[in-house]
């Protein structure tokens, strides 16, 4: 009786009258914290993030970050993880819900690096750094703008007063030595991953380490000088194999990074869709071929499974 058409309306009015009176509230600049669970860690997070939605609407949005993480520690047991963008800390939760291993978290907004460190506070093994990442020197006509839970600098006329530290990886890895041969790197900055990429050549062709990032040509555009760079970067960085996966966490396919035509195929697939869609790549150097290919049957069989689809394991192996 409860799973009825008449509950289900019921359940479905109340929510968009909820999302509406959510949306009147941050209309008129009322914003207060709310506590959220992610994958059964308590956030905290202001009213007008938009994580809970995104998780409501794509139930595996961010969890494939998860699942790398947890495949890269089944090899390198001891595992560092470095989040660039780190925000609130949502990928903290969702990399500890699979594994336990350090994490240093980078973040250069003041208003979440606030909230970030009051969501760590108390989970071990958590280093926090109040910065954004980057070369100074390219970025000094930039403006910090804020939406709906994110935070990306942006061209400007003038900078902004609250665009405080920034800089290099490699710089503050100084100040954070036990991660300078972190196995896996997350980069999500709403623009600035391509440079960040360009930037520490060095640092990924010495350490080699899995590279997830967010791919948005859109939002890159401002600080590229040609949108194969960064592409060019990790191949002559020693990256090979890349995977594919839609921004709401769907998985849409494996590639090589020679496969130039292909590169080309899905940056103009995604090209000027303002930002509403785009990709997350997972990148692993050649000597993670083994992990590559191990991480991309898994992929495929657990996609097999939260679909329910009939073609579990045994054609998963007949098609690989």
């Amino acid at each position: 009786m409860n799973g009825g058409p008449a509950h289900r309306f019921i359940r479905r009015s109340s929510r968009k009258l909820l999302l509406h009176l959510r949306q009147l509230a941050i209309g008129v600049g009322f914003d207060p914290m709310v506590r959220y669970n992610l994958d059964g860690l308590e956030l905290r997070l202001p009213l007008s993030h938009n994580l809970p939605l995104y998780r409501r609407t794509f139930p595996l949005y961010s969890s494939n970050v998860g699942r790398i993480a947890a495949a890269v520690a089944a090899k390198y047991h001891d595992m560092h993880i470095i989040d660039i963008g780190a925000n609130i800390g949502d990928t903290v939760a969702i990399v500890r819900a699979q594994v336990n291993c350090p994490i240093l978290c980078v973040e250069g907004d003041a208003s979440f690096f606030q909230i970030l460190q009051r969501n760590t506070d108390h989970i071990p093994s958590v280093s926090l750094e109040y910065s954004f990442v980057g070369v100074a020197s390219e970025l000094t006509d930039v403006t910090l703008e804020r939406h709906a839970g994110t935070a990306r600098l942006v061209e400007g006329s003038q900078g902004s007063p609250e665009i405080g530290n920034i800089r290099r990886l490699c710089e503050i890895l100084k100040d954070h030595p036990s991660f300078a041969q972190c196995k896996l790197l997350k980069i999500d900055t709403d623009g600035l991953d391509g440079a960040i990429i360009r930037s520490e050549r060095d640092f990924l062709t010495k350490v080699c380490p899995v590279l997830f990032f967010e791919y948005d040509p859109d939002a890159y555009a401002p600080f590229e000088r040609h949108w194969t760079d960064t592409f060019q970067t990790l191949e002559a960085s020693g990256y090979q194999r890349l995977m594919l996966y839609e921004n709401t966490g769907d998985f849409i396919t494996t590639i090589d990074i020679s496969a130039k035509d292909a590169l080309v195929d899905f940056h103009h697939f995604y090209l000027g869709r303002a930002s509403r869609r785009y990709c997350d790549i997972c990148a692993f150097h050649r000597d993670d071929s083994d992990l590559a290919d191990s991480f991309r049957r898994s992929e495929l069989e657990f996609f097999c499974s939260v679909r329910g689809s009939t073609a579990r394991s045994r054609r998963v192996d007949a098609c690989v």
